[in-house]
């Protein structure tokens, strides 16, 4: 099955151009102007200080940032530099970790990977989760390398790798809880015992040299930072929310998202299945299949406990052990039918490309045209309202800082333009136009800009 798949290098080749033309194209949303805001900084103590107000983050990814704008300078390429290089090697590396997983066809694993929609969408994005699935899946690697060589060497680079994790998107380290309980179902073996004892401190130290920053970073966090709409709170629904958010989003996604959920506990259930002789590729799949499964509880018992918002981004570390799992399915369903192994893969490859297609042409966030929309509006007797308290100011002029020079500050202009960012909530923007209305202005036009909104009310006469 998929016998003729490209080299590898071409595969990467196609993938970093891809990714570049994205990079180059896609508009900065606000998302990434928010991290950018932070590794924009003057100095590395400035940097942590703005990191520290991120809901949930860490500094390592603001840090590299910072280093490569002050050598190559501020452009949209250089600010996605990072993502790119990083999603490349991780599908290199995602070529390795399939071959210490013994599955039979790597290379259909980091197509998988390359292609699936919950990883797609961060490629060219100037925000540290490719960063941290890199550092994942390198520590993934290590972690079968000290199951089947447990000595301090293996563990002392596990450990390391998943610190890396920790303080780049803690929820990048969530996997190596479940890595770790699953073992457990091998500990009768003397081997895997010995094992077990060294992945243990190499799973818990790392929290606990993360626990400082944690201690002092969280007084600190914004209480008004600004969230996407495809953050949901959560409710009864938050099972489909995440099928709907593993899939890319929309009615397809659901499809896409079941097949590669039952491929996943497919895989688990085969790994008992297979001979001694594979013991090997027995404990790879089943403590990858422990990794999804702490990963999507640890995050939904985060989200319910803390009432806070469920985004895409707290699970987008599944996807290296997802990409493993269903081939590993595949490789079995193969043997039972070669065309029933073929017409799954292509499914599943088709409904990846459709859904990354689908993304492709959906409008994207773009603050550039916002700011060049609203500069025209502003005459000598207006000015510019940015709609919702906190960081809307920063969001809206960090592309152009002269727009900032026009803000209100009293209201006897006869013209005020009201530009909300996409973030902005429909109450929010009621409010700042209610407000307005009862100051005797008018709205006289209203546009979608770059899925945001300009609103100009002028003083009525």
């Amino acid at each position: 099955m998929l016998k003729r798949l490209p080299d590898l290098r071409i595969i990467l080749g196609a993938y970093a151009l891809l990714t570049l033309v994205a990079a180059l194209v896609w508009p900065v949303s606000v998302d990434e102007i928010l991290r950018l805001i932070g590794s924009s900084q003057s100095s590395f103590g400035q940097v942590l200080t703005w990191a520290r107000q991120v809901p949930g983050g860490a500094p390592l990814g603001d840090f590299i940032q910072f280093c490569i704008m002050a050598v190559i300078g501020h452009s949209r390429l250089a600010v996605r530099l990072p993502s790119l290089a990083c999603a490349v090697a991780s599908c290199y590396l995602m070529w390795k970790l399939a071959r210490q997983a013994a599955v039979q066809q790597p290379l259909l694993a980091v197509l998988l990977f390359m292609l699936l929609p919950l990883q797609v969408r961060y490629a060219a994005d100037a925000r540290p989760f490719e960063l941290g699935l890199l550092l994942l899946i390198s520590a993934t690697i290590y972690y079968l390398r000290l199951l089947a060589a447990p000595n301090l060497r293996n563990s002392a680079v596990y450990s390391l790798l998943l610190l890396g994790c920790l303080y780049t998107e803690p929820f990048a380290y969530l996997p190596a809880v479940g890595y770790l309980l699953f073992l457990l179902a091998f500990i009768a073996r003397a081997d895997k015992r010995r094992a077990f004892w060294y992945a243990l401190p190499s799973t818990v130290i790392p929290v606990l040299l993360f626990l400082p920053y944690f201690f002092w970073s969280t007084p600190f966090v914004n209480p008004r930072w600004l969230f996407n709409h495809d953050h949901v709170p959560f409710s009864e629904t938050i099972y489909l929310d995440v099928m709907h958010a593993v899939g890319g989003g929309g009615t397809t996604a659901y499809v896409l998202s079941a097949i590669l959920i039952a491929a996943a506990v497919v895989a688990c259930w085969r790994s008992f299945q297979l001979t001694d002789a594979a013991f090997s590729k027995r404990m790879a799949l089943f403590c990858l299949f422990g990794g999804v499964l702490s990963t999507v509880t640890i995050a939904l018992i985060i989200d319910g406990t803390y009432n806070v918002f469920f985004s895409p981004d707290q699970i987008v570390w599944i996807a290296p052990a997802l990409c493993i799992l269903m081939v590993a399915t595949l490789d079995w369903l193969q043997q039972k039918s070669a065309l029933a192994g073929l017409s799954v893969a292509a499914l599943v490859l088709l409904l990846c490309v459709y859904k990354n297609a689908e993304y492709m042409v959906t409008p994207k966030e773009n603050i550039r045209a916002i700011e060049d929309k609203v500069r025209p509006l502003l005459s000598s007797d207006s000015c510019v309202v940015f709609v919702s308290q906190g960081l809307s100011r920063s969001v809206l002029t960090y592309l152009d800082p002269e727009l900032g020079r026009k803000e209100c500050f009293h209201f006897f202009h006869t013209r005020v333009v009201l530009a909300s960012h996409p973030y902005v909530r429909p109450d929010q923007q009621e409010d700042a136009e209610s407000f307005f209305r009862g100051l005797n202005f008018s709205i006289s036009k209203r546009m979608d800009v770059g899925q945001g909104t300009i609103v100009v009310m002028d003083q009525r006469q």
